[in-house]
């Protein structure tokens, strides 16, 4: 090898370290920015499910739970009477901005009333589901999942 050689040799092998530094650089970036995008999304979806839950209001998730119950849910309750008393609900989950409503699932036993609403949230694109679950004494809970990395999250 000559002299000539040696310097390229050694300018290329400088060169790649370079090369080398703003791939590790690079990678941590998009790492950091991964991390923060997605403490966005967490935080955003933490703020329309605390709306969400605010709008609906308590008192809407009592009445109309209660309602079924008192009108004989344990016996045949006729479709298009739960669907009406269900379009209350249905009608103000529509009117929320912030979010659009993708499906609504409704399912009922002698013990429960299941009323499942899947949303995507139209700023982040995240989406969620918000799962009401109502017994027949009128207890009521809300369970709030969100969807990102390919799972399905409690909050």
């Amino acid at each position: 090898m000559d002299a000539a050689q040696l310097r390229r040799q050694k300018r290329l092998q400088q060169k790649l370290a370079q090369a080398k530094w703003i791939v590790y650089f690079g990678i941590i970036a998009l790492i950091g920015f991964y991390l923060y995008w997605r403490s966005e999304r967490v935080e955003t979806a933490r703020i329309v499910s605390d709306e969400f839950l605010s709008r609906i209001g308590k008192r809407e998730i009592d009445v109309i739970p209660k309602r079924l119950f008192t009108t004989g849910l344990q016996e045949d309750l006729p479709e298009r009477k739960f669907q009406r008393q269900m379009a209350l609900l249905a009608r103000k989950l529509g009117s929320l901005q912030g979010f659009q409503l993708i499906e609504r699932e409704l399912s009922w036993d002698n013990s429960n009333v299941r009323l499942v609403y899947q949303a995507k949230f139209e700023r982040s694109g995240a989406r969620a589901i918000f799962e009401i679950v109502v017994d027949p004494r009128g207890y009521w809970k809300i369970d709030t999942y969100f969807f990102w990395a390919d799972k399905w999250k409690r909050l």
